[in-house]
Parts: structure tokens; sequence; C-alpha cells
């Protein structure tokens, strides 16, 4: 739609990265993918808006999307602005229940970990995993892990829910920082990095 692209033109970098957040929870994924720059559409998602889809099948909703921080970068003898992102996600989320019970252990039950990993490595390899030695082990122990797993191994979403217990969690809360560029299109964000508090 030309009417909500010259819209979209007119905002500024908070006000891109506040429309790409609210267009996600809507589903309006299409108007999300052109908030993007072409090159972060590469890297990350091989351009191909359906793998973007993929990335919120199991998000609900976005809520309490509170940009701030803003700061100029300049790089590349391109002008971009990066600007902290604080917003609370629902999910329904599907849960690898030995991994809850890896982060209930206390020492004295240390030789158990190898014992529920290799449990784990098992439900994997039906899911076509065949290891998880690449993963980084405090990954393991964060909500989200499966989202991880399922994203890096490029496997379909739909096929976890065979393999896996769902939960419904809420008020995730999430902080990113959002790195914009221009564009002759407006604004777009270029990149969205997590920040681990």
């Amino acid at each position: 739609d030309q009417d909500k692209k010259a819209e979209i033109f007119r905002l500024d970098s908070q006000g891109v990265i506040k429309e790409f957040y609210k267009k996600i929870s809507l589903r309006q994924f299409e108007i999300a993918w052109f908030l993007l720059s072409v090159d972060f559409r590469k890297r990350i998602w091989n351009d191909k808006i359906e793998r973007f889809i993929e990335g919120y099948y199991f998000l609900r909703s976005i809520s309490k999307v509170n940009v701030f921080n803003q700061e100029n970068l300049f790089e590349d003898g391109s002008q971009r602005q990066s600007s902290l992102v604080y917003y609370e996600t629902d999910v329904d989320f599907p849960v690898i229940d030995e991994l809850i019970s890896l982060r209930n252990l206390s020492i004295k039950y240390q030789k158990k970990i190898p014992e529920l990993i290799d449990g784990i490595q098992e439900k994997l390899k039906e899911l076509g995993i065949d290891s998880i030695d690449r993963y980084n082990v405090l990954r393991l122990f964060r909500f989200g892990v499966v989202e991880h797993i399922w994203f890096t191994s490029n496997i379909d979403p739909r096929k976890l829910t065979k393999f896996f217990d769902f939960r419904s969690r809420s008020g995730n809360p999430n902080l990113v920082k959002c790195v914009c560029v221009t564009s002759n299109e407006g604004w777009k964000i270029d990149r969205i990095l997590p920040i681990n508090t």
C-alpha cells in the first residue's frame, strides 16, 4: 500500500522502531519486513520473508514498547542512529522439561547433567538435529532455548509441536539495541542486538 509506505517514509528512527514492533504484534509482517534494511534482511533471513515470519511463530503479542537513549552514529559514510528498546512479549512456547530440571539442580547433583543433556540430544535427533555440541551452555538455561535451537538449525517451527510441551508465558521482558540507517525510503532498522541483563 503506497499510502502506508509514504506515511512510514516520514517517520524518524524511533518512530520506525515503534512501528516495527506494533506491526509484528498485529501480525502485519509485510509492513514490518518493509521497515528493515535490505542488507539486514539478506544477512539474517537470506531475503526470505517466510523465514522472518517463522521467527514469530510462537508470539501472541508485544506490549509496553519503549524506545530511549538515542545516539547518532556515523559508520561507512552513512548516518545511523541507535536506540535501546524495551518491550514485553506474550508467547506460547515449547519447553524442554529436562532443561527445567537442569536449572533446578544444585551442584551436589552435577553428575546428572551429562545424563540430562544426552536425553535432550536424543529428543532433538528425532527432529533432525544431529548435535547440540555447538550451542553455548549458558544458552541452554535461558527462556527461549528451543527457539534458538530451532532458528539456528533451520527447522520448521510446526515440527516442534510434536516433540515438546507448550506453555504460555506473559510479560517476558526484552531489551535490545536497534540500529537504524537512512535509505532512499527513509529510516530502516539495520540491526537488532539483544542486551543481556
